[in-house]
């Protein structure tokens, strides 16, 4: 055997390492250094299977995957082979596409790419390949710790997800694709570099001309104001990534599988590239239903998306790194206000309606934070170990006092306010109707509810039932007392002036500046792996998965197995949460106020309802249902996932 083909099989034997487990493998020197785990045994692994167009479309013909258009390609001796030899530089000539009748070949078309830079490589264009392929077999284990001591420790199931990477087989031709991307729910750093790898990798690596831009989320598919769609261009999204903000805008709301697919089929798309979090999924999910329905040759693929990294399963989200580091600054700034300030205290508000991921982590790299309230865990107000108490010794041993809390924390505390709201406003609208003679006055109802001039008591107790709830979900939303920040600031501002104490309390929400910010070099090396992943799987005929990246690896997770497991939530018993109660020295609670847990005693179905109706929430759609579970999910009450339930 040649030196070159005694290289070529160490390679394909090695190929599955990264570049620092290389040195481990095979390497029988080091094997002295490893004993073997008795009594444990591996005996079936169980992976995430993704769907495959070519499985239910079987025209689709597989061919050789080589590079369209790129900067560094590699050339081998056989195109088959995968093994890169030498390096060239190149830019490969489009073939023009012939038109199909489609919106988009009615607009001009962007030049060609150009003509090869290395014209000595001209006849070996098509056998440029990647350096090293992802064979389909290949899966990523996601249990990656065992338990000797286990009692099934001899007989393991070990659960997986495909890798991913580019495929040594493609089933989609040149000029057969068009893709169009669209960006989901809310603003998150890494999302221009999202856009931009997206388009390069489809444009560069795979030929892919016809890639358009859909403009404010689910919404710009469909609703007029956004028509046409934006097609993309290498002078458009040419230097895009690095800057904060979305060129394409993002939205909230719109979902409508439907029309969505209306209008891919306007424009001709076979593949959707979905950027967004655990709702995205959740409509991704839809959408692949719909697909199958109308037999749509239709690949979609979703970026996964969190700002407060509480997607479930994935190693992390893009974003969330670069938001971090922002709140730290936030935090260090309000630590320089309040402690130029007689007992300033001050209130750093985070994004984390469910999850505390970014508070907790913000507390961690700060070091600097007296506090810090999430979700996930209950606390007191009152009493000789409640917050209250605890600033209070705090202003006396340093004079100024910071405090993180996410969005979502003190859950219960605010349902338990709105669950005052709507006592008060039960007994005002049952006045008004015992006034009316059972009827209600459409004058004095809510808009947005209609009503009957004249109907019976029962109706007119229904009627007034969703009016009220209506009128306190957007009291709710609009209004800043249910803030709880703003809770914290009243609750304090009352409990030292009792005390007579005088205090400087500021509430600062650096929303803003962490959202719409560039994303740092970590995340934006990762929105580049998660992209190009994402199209080396559609062209290689995958549907209905995640790009993601589990134990450190790039996987694919069909979007089902993403929605199910998403929201995450931060352990109250884990080593982060931990760490946090070790640096702050604060106080822990086993539940929350007792005057708090009767309220919610006593409103039980209403809660479960409000809770339900937050874990069921299926679609971003704008319509509405005549439930009063559906009225209230726009409270910013987190699903607690059996966590603070158990608490209370």
């Amino acid at each position: 055997m040649s030196a070159l083909a005694q290289k070529s099989s160490d390679d394909q034997v090695t190929a599955m390492f990264s570049s620092r487990q290389k040195a481990l493998a095979g390497n029988s020197e080091l094997d002295n250094a490893f004993a073997e785990l008795p009594n444990t045994a591996i005996t079936k692994i169980l992976y995430a299977k993704i769907p495959r167009l070519q499985e239910t479309f079987r025209d689709m013909k597989s061919r050789v995957n080589t590079f369209c258009r790129t900067r560094v390609g590699f050339m081998a001796d056989e195109a088959e082979s995968g093994t890169g030899l030498d390096s060239t530089r190149f830019v490969k000539a489009s073939t023009p596409q012939a038109s199909t009748g489609h919106a988009a070949d009615n607009e001009t078309k962007s030049p060609s790419s150009g003509a090869l830079l290395n014209a000595s490589n001209t006849n070996n264009v098509q056998r440029v390949s990647y350096a090293r392929y992802v064979s389909d077999d290949e899966i990523v284990l996601f249990d990656s710790v065992v338990r000797a001591s286990a009692k099934n420790a001899s007989n393991l199931k070990i659960k997986g997800f495909v890798r991913s990477g580019p495929r040594r087989k493609i089933v989609w031709g040149e000029g057969e694709v068009r893709a169009a991307i669209a960006v989901c729910g809310g603003l998150c750093p890494g999302l221009n570099d999202c856009i931009e790898e997206l388009f390069n990798a489809l444009y560069y690596n795979y030929g892919v001309d016809v890639i358009y831009g859909v403009r404010n989320g689910f919404a710009g598919f469909w609703q007029q104001t956004y028509q046409p769609w934006e097609r993309l261009t290498p002078a458009k999204v040419r230097g895009i990534s690095g800057q904060g903000g979305c060129v394409l805008g993002t939205g909230v709301g719109g979902f409508d599988a439907e029309k969505v697919l209306n209008a891919c089929e306007v424009y001709g798309i076979n593949q959707l590239f979905l950027i967004g979090g655990d709702g995205t999924h959740i409509c991704a999910k839809a959408l692949l239903r719909s697909i199958a329905n109308r037999n749509m040759k239709m690949a979609v693929a979703v970026i996964p998306k969190s700002i407060d990294n509480d997607l479930g399963l994935i190693d992390g989200s893009f974003g969330f790194n670069t938001a971090v580091a922002e709140a730290v600054k936030a935090i260090e700034s309000v630590r320089v206000e309040s402690m130029c300030a007689p007992n300033g205290i001050g209130i750093v508000t985070l994004m984390g309606r469910s999850a505390g991921y970014i508070a907790s982590h913000a507390v961690l790299a700060s070091r600097e934070v007296d506090l810090c309230l999430i979700p996930e865990v209950p606390f007191q107000l009152e009493g000789p170990k409640g917050v209250c108490a605890y600033l209070k010794s705090v202003l006396q041993r340093q004079g100024y006092a910071v405090i993180v809390v996410a969005e979502g924390a003190g859950g219960p505390l605010v349902e338990s306010l709105v669950c005052k709201e709507l006592d008060t406003l039960k007994k005002q609208a049952q006045a008004r109707l015992e006034a009316s003679g059972g009827a209600v006055a459409q004058a004095e109802a809510p808009k947005a509810v209609p009503t009957a001039a004249a109907s019976p008591v029962a109706d007119a107790q229904q009627e007034i039932t969703r009016a009220v709830v209506e009128h306190a979900r957007v009291r709710a939303a609009a209004d800043s007392n249910f803030q709880i920040e703003n809770i914290l600031k009243r609750e304090l501002a009352a409990y030292f002036k009792k005390e007579k104490i005088a205090t400087n309390i500021r509430c600062v929400d650096p929303g803003v500046m962490v959202r719409s910010v560039a994303p740092s070099a970590a995340d934006a090396v990762m929105t580049l792996s998660l992209c190009h992943n994402a199209v080396h799987g559609t062209m290689a005929g995958y549907t209905g998965f995640s790009s993601a990246i589990v134990n450190n690896r790039s996987v694919m997770i069909p979007v089902g197995i993403i929605a199910a497991s998403s929201p995450s939530f931060l352990s109250p018993t884990g080593r982060t949460w931990e760490r946090v109660l070790s640096l702050t020295q604060q106080p822990t609670w086993p539940s929350y106020d007792a005057t708090v847990i009767k309220i919610l005693d006593d409103h039980a179905e209403f809660i479960s309802k409000l809770r339900k109706a937050q874990r069921e929430r299926q679609s971003f759609s704008d319509d509405t249902t005549d439930t009063v579970v559906d009225a209230v999910t726009s409270y910013r009450t987190p699903d607690y996932s059996g966590q603070v339930k158990s608490m209370l």
